[in-house]
């Protein structure tokens, strides 16, 4: 009624306690689209342990409800802007789950506005795997990235969705272009969540996902990591399991060919990329300490046969690297 009547309603509660008043949220704010402001409190596997009080449903019951837009920040300065956004917007129900991981507060860009619904953020460009990290998973979703780029010897892309309630259909669609696989990292139960809607986008598709989140269960009393460990959702874990999918491409197709661009990697790791099944390693040398390491800055590595190949293509048949730095001469 105050929202119907121009009123800015703010009201807070436990996550559990949302699952009590569906048919008030449903009912009384989404088919009215009632400007309301709800802040949805331990809804997280990090918020309260016991059977009766688990905050996990939510994004399964909430997410479902036409016109409600259900909002998960990652940090301090993110859940502010969110809360603001929402209290002087009138066009509809919002809710926020309320950051449970600790006060993280970062110095990445905060939008301010949120009525361009449904806009995903790519926090950092790669390729190869998408890393789509929902709220309070999304600082999982930063070391999984940096072990991906330390072990695995690529830059993936990392991705803050936001919005709960929606997919960014846009982006979804650029991944394809210079991706193979999505995982989605969500702090609540699998079944009808987050990560099912983005694997459903690409069902017809040849793009590889891979969702993590809580089995459909009643855990009770449980220790924070033990339960994430018991899912899987743990960075070694999920490690594994991306380099298992990657390393699917040659299974199916036993002469891909594997290049990883390693530039200036080599001063810095000690695995080069063909101790982890890669066929060639490219960088960049142009500022390296010998000087005369790679005249013109740049260096192919890898199987004999792939390098002469590269070279007759640079050169022609016969000559190949044996010709060396070209110098810019044949540009």
């Amino acid at each position: 009624g105050i929202a119907k009547n121009g009123g800015k309603p703010v009201f807070a509660t436990h996550s559990s306690f949302m699952q009590r008043t569906y048919d008030q949220l449903s009912q009384d704010l989404c088919v009215n689209n009632n400007p309301a402001t709800i802040l949805v409190n331990t809804a997280s596997v990090y918020g309260m342990n016991d059977v009766t009080h688990l905050g996990l449903y939510d994004i399964a019951m909430m997410s479902n409800i036409p016109n409600l837009v259900y909002l998960a920040p990652t940090s301090k300065e993110e859940y502010f802007a969110m809360l603001d956004w929402s209290i002087e917007q009138d066009k509809y129900p919002v809710a926020i789950r309320i950051p449970c991981n600790g006060v993280i507060s970062d110095n990445r860009e905060i939008q301010k506005d949120y009525s361009n619904l449904n806009k995903y953020k790519i926090e950092r460009q790669g390729n190869k795997v998408a890393v789509i990290a929902l709220g309070d998973f999304y600082q999982l979703g930063e070391q999984i990235t940096n072990k991906i780029k330390e072990k695995l010897k690529f830059e993936p892309t990392l991705i803050n969705p936001r919005y709960i309630t929606g997919l960014d259909n846009k982006l979804l669609e650029e991944l394809k272009k210079e991706h193979e696989l999505v995982i989605t990292l969500e702090d609540g139960i699998l079944e009808g969540g987050f990560g099912e809607k983005i694997a459903s986008f690409y069902g017809t598709t040849n793009m590889k996902v891979k969702n993590y989140g809580i089995r459909k269960s009643f855990p009770d009393r449980y220790i924070v990591d033990e339960l994430l460990k018991e899912n899987g959702i743990t960075v070694e874990q999920i490690i594994a399991d991306i380099k298992e999918i990657v390393d699917v491409a040659k299974s199916v197709k036993e002469d891909v060919i594997v290049m990883v661009d390693n530039c200036y990697g080599e001063f810095v790791e000690t695995i080069e990329p063909s101790d982890v099944g890669a066929d060639m390693t490219v960088g960049s040398l142009i500022k390296n300490p010998g000087g005369g390491l790679a005249p013109i800055g740049g260096y192919i590595a890898g199987r004999e046969d792939l390098i002469d190949a590269c070279g007759y293509r640079l050169t022609s048949p016969g000559l190949g690297r044996e010709v060396g730095a070209s110098l810019g001469v044949m540009k």
